[in-house]
């Protein structure tokens, strides 16, 4: 269950209800902070500004639930071994604090999926890179024009070492929910290279799935969906021009 006092500096945790096909949600209108990051134009410095504003409201809770990692069965089980004793964790942790679970509107800012929430210590940066991971994927890529994720992720300070720990400890989160045949997972031959048609093909019918499935995430993820189709018909685009 979701801890409505999870968030500091006014972040409300939406309730859910469990139901045949998962949790869910009630409809909140407003714009996610995956949204707010888009720019027209890119600027680095711009986008590092816009993303670490985000990161401080989505990584902001309360101090009770703030606590030095050490390992435990359960993160284990979940994330395989990390090596990681005495890093800032959370616990428990919403591993899913991505910016499209996010909704800003003249009421606030509300969580509006909790679901992965995890009740052990889970690094910070972890978390962190998770929110980078899927931007990246879903959004900020098209912006970067060709800025391999690594890249990208080192302007949050996280490091090459710590992003490949942190992409095997993802991978095996995503079998362990999706399966190892699994299709919504972004695999290795994507990294520091552009990403294939085919590929935002099946993003794009994967997030349609998501919405068909998760009818409360309507808004946030049609933000995404629109982004998706872009850059697919920029991409067939440049087909057609060989």
């Amino acid at each position: 269950l979701a801890i409505q006092d999870y968030y500091a500096g006014g972040v409300r945790v939406i309730s859910s209800e469990a139901t045949a096909y998962g949790l869910r949600f009630p409809f909140i209108k407003g714009q996610t902070l995956a949204s707010q990051v888009s720019m027209a134009r890119f600027d680095r410095d711009a986008f590092v500004a816009r993303v670490n504003e985000r990161l401080d409201i989505v990584l902001n809770v309360q101090d009770k639930y703030r606590v030095p990692f050490h390992m435990t069965p359960a993160f284990e089980a979940e994330f395989g071994p990390a090596g990681l004793e005495g890093v800032p964790a959370l616990n428990p942790a919403n591993i899913d604090a991505l910016f499209s679970n996010f909704i800003d509107n003249d009421q606030g800012i509300f969580c509006i999926d909790c679901e992965w929430l995890c009740r052990f210590p889970v690094p910070v940066n972890f978390i962190k890179y998770r929110i980078l991971l899927y931007l990246y994927v879903t959004q900020a890529h098209a912006e970067l024009e060709g800025t391999p994720l690594e890249e990208m992720l080192g302007w949050f300070g996280l490091t090459e070492e710590e992003c490949a720990l942190y992409w095997r400890m993802d991978d095996r989160f995503q079998q362990h929910v999706h399966g190892e045949g699994r299709r919504y997972v972004y695999p290795e031959r994507y990294r520091k290279t552009d990403m294939s048609l085919a590929f935002f093909r099946q993003a794009l019918h994967d997030r349609q799935v998501q919405i068909a499935d998760r009818d409360v995430q309507i808004t946030a993820h049609k933000n995404e969906i629109v982004e998706l189709k872009k850059v697919i018909r920029a991409k067939e685009e440049g087909l057609h021009k060989l």
